[in-house]
């Protein structure tokens, strides 16, 4: 499944998708600045997108199970490319010395067309991957899925660093242009194949808010809010506790960043290989890892201690998204059920930052203790998932055996 050219461009897509979200987090707030932006201006930015992907993630999802994976796919990583070429064109226009009130409207038209646009590319690959894996290689192909994100969250960095000689801007210019072509290659592949990708799905249906899939979206959330909040606090966390200065605090908080996604892009290839049909027990070891990885931090403030515990949250990330994803896509719709448990990222996005600063405002430790309870809940959720996958998934009804 995984080594056929159009499942690996699909992969592809995925990885520039996940590039181009970390090159705008390195570049936008930056230059908002410069721009004359306030931070909370630059945040808003960010939000609109977050809001936008909560909205339409599960519409796109419905749209695949309608039309077919590629024609989203398509259209999803076009409008990427296109709009992060705006994007790159209203922060010249910025930086030239337009009004930053203008300015800041474009960004937040931008942003948001973006969110509403592209929110399809990754719930339509990853149905895409569910149509064509059983019940042993789900979990796999759900992994291999969040391992192109996270690789593309590692490369869009490293690129920006790449090109910063050739300016500010060039890292939106070059994964503008790579999603383009990568959109034009997909394009080509589909002529040439044409039983690969334009096939329908096995399944199709509306959404269908069955209690394994439910359980599955509380999960989804838990984990996005727990983790995207970490993020938001970590530099805090990093310069009240190692009394380091702000620059410091930012190096460290990369690496802390990038130890995070070592971990879990080095459990998803293991998992990648893995070949299970009990998902859930996946989800409850991940859940609980995480616990453990809030209470080492709580506990332990050494540099030690901060190590440990971004490894582990990085394992328990690993074990438990690409899971949840696999028991979703037997509980409804491929599609649907996928792009619903997208839509918990922006969730996560939305309300894990806010709790997370006004949790550390009032008590520094009380986040990660927030967070660690987050996680305890999850895994007592997941414990009512059904045991195994069922072999033939079903649009209505849980699709999944329970012993």
């Amino acid at each position: 499944m995984l080594r056929n050219p159009s499942t690996a461009l699909l992969l592809a897509a995925v990885l520039v998708v996940g590039a181009g979200q970390t090159v705008v987090f390195a570049i936008v707030p930056s230059l908002s600045r410069s721009i004359g932006l306030t931070e909370v201006e630059s945040s808003l930015i960010f939000t609109a997108s977050a809001a936008a992907i909560l909205l339409t993630s599960q519409l796109w999802g419905r749209a695949s199970d309608s039309f077919g994976r590629l024609p989203v796919v398509l259209f999803g990583l076009s409008a990427y490319g296109i709009l992060l070429a705006a994007l790159a064109a209203v922060l010249h226009i910025g930086l030239s010395g337009a009004s930053a009130s203008l300015v800041f409207a474009g960004l937040i038209a931008i942003r948001t067309l973006h969110g509403a646009l592209t929110a399809g590319v990754l719930p339509a690959s990853q149905a895409h991957l569910a149509d064509n894996s059983g019940v042993t290689e789900r979990v796999g192909g759900m992994a291999a899925a969040s391992m192109a994100f996270g690789l593309g969250s590692l490369v869009g960095p490293g690129v920006v660093q790449l090109l910063a000689p050739l300016g500010s801007l060039a890292g939106l210019w070059c994964f503008s242009g790579v999603a383009i072509l990568l959109a034009a290659a997909l394009a080509v592949i589909s002529r040439r194949g044409k039983a690969e990708l334009r096939t329908l799905p096995r399944v199709v249906g509306g959404l269908t808010f069955t209690p394994t899939l439910v359980c599955c979206l509380i999960v989804s959330s838990g984990f996005h809010i727990a983790f995207l909040g970490t993020m938001q606090i970590t530099g805090f966390i990093v310069q009240d506790r190692f009394h380091a200065s702000a620059a410091a605090a930012v190096s460290m908080a990369s690496y802390a960043f990038l130890l995070i996604a070592v971990a879990m892009i080095a459990a998803q290839a293991v998992i990648v290989k893995l070949k299970s049909d009990r998902p859930k027990n996946l989800i409850i070891c991940g859940a609980l890892i995480g616990v453990a990885a809030y209470l080492t931090a709580l506990l332990d403030d050494g540099l030690s201690a901060a190590v440990l515990a971004s490894v582990l949250l990085g394992i328990s990330l690993a074990l438990v998204l690409p899971s949840v994803s696999a028991i979703a896509s037997f509980a409804s719709a491929h599609g649907a059920a996928l792009g619903a448990i997208g839509a918990t990222q922006a969730l996560g996005f939305l309300v894990g930052p806010l709790l997370a600063s006004w949790l550390y405002s009032i008590r520094h430790p009380l986040p990660l203790i927030a967070d660690a309870a987050i996680l305890l809940l999850c895994a007592l959720v997941a414990a009512g998932l059904p045991h195994r996958l069922a072999a033939s998934p079903a649009p209505s009804g849980d699709a999944l055996k329970t012993a």
